[in-house]
């Protein structure tokens, strides 16, 4: 549809919202400030390898060539220790220089400039884009840029990265509270428009999307830019079968904030609640009913960086915050930069391990149900050797260098509960591996005493048929007493031989138990301090 717009008719009505609780004038966004959705995934591990390299090479056709899709990245380095970086970053971020991209740690692409923008044959971030958030009320964005994050234990993150028009504080609260919900019943629609002309505009739809079928063409929701985009990053075509799953609430990204805000309240009260209210990823016309602990400045889960800004985390997402930051360049230019690249991958590293381990914990749950006992058995010897790698190249007590970087580090690892979940996990998976080894070695042992039947029992058979008893005064009754007596004295050996073997293969048993509870103690002990 093409229609005509006069300045001022279709205006964002967030600017009018106000914070229930606080003054209503709550400042204004710098332009420095930026969100950023992170959708995680899973997916199989074992297609590490060819996911990589399917990525690297997936495209989408415009009207005369095929355009690639993504562009290999590096991790932000600094700051990194040099292990870490060598795991994050093997190969500089190019997976052409990676020998075996399989033994890579993860792999971060960045979406073409020219594939996110073309409103031909991209995505159409060119366009005019609106979140409507009521009937009568939309607000203004933008598209900045889009990250695919795999890594090697078979985590995944779909990160889009886009801000609000406006320099509203109220607009950006909504638009983080709205726009997090990619799809299902909450999930909120996307509008898009394209200039013709001076105050002529045709609604736009992304054309890669508009080719799928079943798609609906008047509101789009992120949920199909998700979609689209990861069906079609394995081939550069739309493939009818997801290749991954949700593992997060489905439908539902974590928000990571940087808000640097401006004529912000001065008053504590005031200063605690907006901080409070952005933490807790409420909407602008929130009613806000905090306990004295939920409006201290010194939560549980925020972490103070300077005076007026803060580090603040929780299960649904995590930010910075600086109300009325100073002037100087590296509080409104440095600062920024450093919690877009530094401190984003703190809180991505942080995430995979925290969902890595829901995803061995899951498999853990399913795999225990499964009937077939060698089928069990293997997939429990992959586990395990899943938890070895991950205290090996993700389970890091230390990331960084810097004393900042750290402390927002380990207070990531606090609030999402990740010495906890490793600890519950190594105990599981550790106990429900002794019950294998036990029943392994039951059933061996079980065939080593029928083994030692079919072949006992007609030796001595034969070994008593070849006695010359004709040519001893023995009679019938001494004969058969003996014989009983051999039976008798075979199968006291077998029961010894028995015995023997079960307890070194307990005693075996306990101390693998052992030392592995006292490297997962120990590991819990270094993460904890």
């Amino acid at each position: 549809m093409i229609y005509c717009e006069q300045d001022g008719i279709r205006t964002d009505a967030a600017q009018g919202a106000r914070i229930a609780t606080l003054p209503n004038k709550i400042g204004s966004v710098r332009k420095e400030s930026f969100v950023r959705f992170v959708y995680p995934f899973l997916f199989d591990s074992d297609a590490f390898s060819s996911l990589t390299q399917s990525i690297s090479e997936a495209s989408w056709r415009n009207d005369t060539e095929c355009r690639p899709i993504w562009k290999s990245s590096c991790f932000a380095e600094d700051d990194l220790l040099p292990h870490v970086a060598r795991y994050l970053n093997e190969g500089g971020g190019d997976v052409s220089c990676v020998k075996d991209a399989g033994h890579s740690t993860a792999h971060l692409w960045s979406m073409q400039r020219d594939a996110l923008d073309s409103v031909n044959w991209g995505l159409g971030a060119k366009a005019e884009w609106r979140i409507e958030l009521s009937k009568n009320r939309t607000i203004r964005f933008r598209w900045v840029s889009i990250e695919l994050t795999i890594f090697r234990l078979g985590t995944g993150f779909f990160t889009i990265e886009a801000c609000p028009c406006s320099h509203d504080l109220a607009s950006w609260i909504d638009f983080i509270y709205y726009f997090r919900f990619f799809g299902g019943n909450r999930a909120t629609s996307l509008h898009a428009r394209r200039r013709l002309g001076p105050n002529i505009w045709e609604d736009f739809y992304p054309p890669v999307i508009d080719k799928i079928e079943d798609t609906d063409k008047v509101c789009l929701h992120s949920i199909c830019v998700l979609d689209y985009v990861l069906r079609s990053a394995v081939s550069g075509k739309y493939v009818t079968q997801r290749w991954w799953q949700d593992v997060f609430i489905p439908g539902q990204a974590i928000p990571y904030v940087c808000l640097l805000v401006e004529d912000a309240p001065t008053e504590p009260k005031h200063k605690a609640e907006l901080l409070y209210l952005i933490r807790t990823i409420f909407h602008s016309n929130q009613m806000l009913h905090p306990s004295d602990d939920d409006i201290r400045l010194d939560h549980a889960s925020v972490l103070s960086y300077a005076m007026d800004q803060w580090f603040f985390f929780s299960l649904d997402g995590g930010g910075y915050l600086a109300m009325n930051p100073p002037k100087e360049e590296f509080f409104v230019k440095t600062m920024p930069d450093h919690v877009r690249k530094q401190y984003f991958l703190l809180f991505l590293i942080s995430a995979n391990q925290r969902f890595s381990l829901m995803s061995l914990q899951q498999q853990v749950a399913e795999k225990w149900l499964t009937q077939n006992v060698a089928h069990r058995e293997l997939t429990f010897e992959r586990i395990y050797e899943h938890i070895l790698e991950f205290e090996a190249r993700v389970y890091f007590a230390q990331v960084m260098q810097r004393e900042h970087h750290h402390r927002c580090y380990r207070k990531c690892q606090e609030v999402f509960q990740i010495s906890q979940l490793h600890e519950e996990l190594s105990g599981e998976v550790k106990r429900m591996y002794e019950r294998i080894n036990l029943e392994r070695s039951e059933r061996m042992q079980r065939r080593i005493d029928l083994l030692t039947f079919m072949i006992g029992l007609p030796a001595l058979m034969f070994g008593f048929m070849s006695v010359p008893w004709e040519n001893l005064d023995v009679s019938w009754t001494w004969r058969i007493a003996a014989f009983v007596g051999l039976m008798a004295f075979g199968g006291i050996l077998v029961l010894c031989v028995r015995t023997s073997g079960t307890v070194n293969k307990n005693n075996s048993i306990n101390k693998r138990i052992r030392y592995a509870n006292e490297w997962s103690g120990a590991k819990d002990k270094e993460v904890h301090h």
